[in-house]
């Protein structure tokens, strides 16, 4: 596997790389290409209809990518004015809360759209000189839109809506290097990666999970896992509750620390903070794809689970993980093993 370097750097918006959807007619590709160009330029990351993943039905892709995105521009012309397409995707991008930014050679929004502040222009020279990076920045920082939420009630819900929304991220091709950030007592990687592994006995002795469950679960760890080894990843942990018995601890913590191992085997960056807030929280973000914050906890796991991909509000919490990480005292996955191995019962 090819490793990308990560580097752990404090968020920061006038660099960052923002994924644009650019929706526009078809007889206007020739003008959507320069808008495609200018948006890298910009250093931004441009998502049009020509990047379809593999076995995805094109309706499902096209909402997919804008569901991700963290603005999107509608390209308006005389010709796309009138194209049903654009007209869904716009309705769809304000129904998601996206952020949207018309640019028009002419034509002013209508319907839905009426009250956004389009970038007007006689001309795709002007139009492109008046696409600028701090455009995107403000819509971006100011979007105070409510975000889109998927619940789960259930633990199992919770765990399927974490498959589904990792395979998701998975057909997409960038690359770009946003490691995954986690707050938990043990978290998602002291679950054993075998479903049939003779850990689970002790892991979970005082009620022995389905075979069905414990696959989910095992899924869950895989696909997680899978992220983590490419990108990295940023734990906040407080291995203990109080409701576990001792052995069940430190079963959990045996798992924990082979899953550190075996990122130091794959040299791996991975930061590791004990610190209380794990007891408090449940969250997982999964690059700047898609959040999970989970209440409520049960010995079968987490209930009252919110999901979210709504781009501007997952960068909001990257913001504030970053921040509130650097504040910790985090150890290499070297020095967070021996941290483990100290105590049963507690780790500060």
């Amino acid at each position: 596997m090819n490793l990308i370097p990560i580097e752990h750097k404090i968020f920061d918006h006038d660099n960052y790389p923002y994924r644009v959807f650019l929706s526009y007619d078809k007889d206007d590709v020739e003008d959507a290409r320069l808008l495609f160009d200018r948006l890298r330029r910009l250093h931004l990351r441009p998502v049009w209809d020509h990047h379809t993943p593999a076995g995805w039905r094109f309706l499902d892709e096209i909402k997919k990518k804008i569901d991700h995105s963290h603005v999107f521009i509608p390209f308006l012309t005389r010709k796309s004015k009138r194209s049903t397409w654009v007209n869904h995707e716009i309705g769809y991008a304000m129904g998601r809360n996206v952020p949207v930014l018309p640019l028009s050679l002419g034509p002013l929004p209508e319907g839905m759209a009426r009250e956004l502040e389009a970038v007007v222009a006689k001309d795709m020279q002007t139009l492109l000189r008046r696409l600028t990076r701090g455009r995107i920045k403000r819509l971006v920082k100011d979007a105070e839109a409510a975000a889109v939420y998927e619940c789960a009630d259930l633990a199992d819900t919770r765990t399927d809506e974490i498959i589904k929304h990792c395979k998701q991220v998975e057909a997409f091709t960038s690359n770009h290097r946003q490691p995954l950030r986690h707050v938990a007592a043990f978290g998602s990687f002291s679950i054993p990666v075998d479903p049939n592994d003779p850990i689970w006995k002790w892991r979970d002795a005082n009620k022995l999970l389905s075979p069905e469950r414990r696959e989910r679960l095992s899924k869950e760890r895989r696909k997680l896992e899978a992220y983590a080894k490419r990108f990295g990843c940023d734990l906040v942990l407080y291995p203990t509750l109080k409701k576990l018995t001792k052995r069940r601890v430190q079963t959990r913590k045996r798992v924990l620390q082979s899953f550190l191992q075996s990122m130091q085997v794959a040299g791996t960056p991975v930061r590791v903070a004990f610190d209380k807030r794990g007891l408090d929280e449940n969250l997982i973000i999964v690059g700047d794809w898609f959040l999970v914050e989970s209440f409520t906890p049960r010995d079968e796991g987490y209930r009252h689970t919110t999901i979210t991909n709504h781009a501007p509000t997952v960068l909001k919490r990257i913001e504030a993980f970053d921040r509130q990480f650097e504040k910790c005292k985090w150890l290499s996955p070297e020095k967070a093993i021996r941290r483990l191995e100290k105590s049963f019962r507690t780790i500060l």
